[in-house]
């Protein structure tokens, strides 16, 4: 089921946004900085993870531009206070958000 959920989720997005559009994009946010504001212990530990489906919300948010979340490559998700390097890739196109 979620599988289906996703694959109808990419097929809506194919029609909006391609991968030529997409690099465009790339450039346009390369470098960029994002701060996130979430509750964490006291040793450092987010009580809620941030997954790529947050960061795409945050690049929505402050660029109104919407991207979907298979084009940020987050191996896992960030669980600890810090700072990150998340790429962002769309075929040949890569891009890197701190």
């Amino acid at each position: 089921m979620k599988e289906a959920k996703l694959r109808a989720r990419k097929y809506e997005k194919a029609t909006v946004v391609d991968d030529s559009k997409m690099a465009e994009f790339i450039k346009e946010i390369d470098g960029m900085e994002l701060v996130f504001k979430k509750k964490a212990n006291e040793k450092g530990s987010l009580f809620a993870s941030l997954k790529s489906h947050d960061i795409a919300e945050e690049l929505a948010k402050k660029l109104s531009k919407n991207i979907d979340e298979e084009y940020i490559v987050l191996k896992d998700p960030i669980k600890k206070v810090g700072e990150y390097v998340v790429e962002v890739k769309a075929g040949e196109s890569k891009g890197k958000l701190k």
